[in-house]
């Protein structure tokens, strides 16, 4: 299963270093909203951009959210996809890391999504904390605590690890 994964993931980074050239970001409005999506020099959808109040998901620390068939992936600013798209929820990255879910469901009155399990990868897509852990958000401390009953992460707002804790 490992292997069929890994050459999944080698087969869309060879797609996206062979169609990455020369990509232009096109904005289109659907309704009231605005969808942006990268085309190829002969107009073929390449993939969507992730978008927040209407405008398109900036780059932040290189790299850009993305969207393919309703999943969550990273595009770096060369054009090539260098995490696959396979999250259903993903935060920006904060230096190295990235927040993600596995398992959120959207909301269809508002488009919130919840639920699913949260984990951590870095820039290169590698697994550093895997998807298995609860979110929930810290009043008094204005922070995340990603939890699986043994073992806690502290985040930010902004995703930088504060802490980790383990039961015993």
């Amino acid at each position: 299963m490992k292997k069929l994964a890994f050459s999944l993931m080698l087969a869309f980074a060879f797609i996206g270093m062979a169609n990455a050239q020369n990509l232009q970001l096109h904005k289109e409005k659907i309704g009231k909203t605005y969808v942006y999506t990268y085309q190829t020099e002969d107009g073929e959808d390449y993939c969507s951009v992730y978008t927040v109040n209407d405008t398109p998901d900036k780059f932040v620390s290189g790299l850009q959210r993305i969207v393919k068939d309703g999943k969550i992936g990273f595009i770096d600013k060369k054009g090539i996809i260098v995490i696959v798209p396979q999250y259903d929820l993903a935060e920006q990255f904060a230096g190295n890391n990235c927040l993600v879910n596995k398992g959120a469901q959207t909301d269809g009155a508002d488009g919130n999504a919840q639920g699913g399990l949260w984990g951590v990868i870095d820039k290169k897509g590698k697994v550093v904390m895997p998807c298995g852990y609860n979110k929930v958000w810290d009043e008094s401390k204005k922070t995340y605590i990603y939890h699986n009953g043994t073992k806690g992460f502290e985040f930010t707002k902004k995703g930088k690890l504060i802490s980790t804790t383990k039961k015993k």
